[in-house]
């Protein structure tokens, strides 16, 4: 399946749950970030639960500290 993961696309197997997404993918952060699947933020309790699908845009968001 083809995904865009901050706007850049990638191909993964299909069936992947959110989490298993981000273990695949190189150089994403794994802590302290926030994911949304097509616009809609996924809280991380429904990370294992969340198929991602052909075509979906995956935004995934580090959280940082400063102002």
């Amino acid at each position: 399946m083809k995904v865009k993961i901050n706007k850049i696309e990638h191909e993964l197997s299909d069936g992947l749950n959110v989490s298993q997404v981000l273990e695949q993918v190189p150089n994403l952060p794994q802590s302290g970030i926030a994911v949304a699947v097509n616009g809609d933020v996924v809280p991380k309790t429904d990370w294992q639960s969340l198929i991602v699908k052909d075509g979906d845009a995956i935004t995934v968001i580090r959280a940082f500290y400063g102002g």
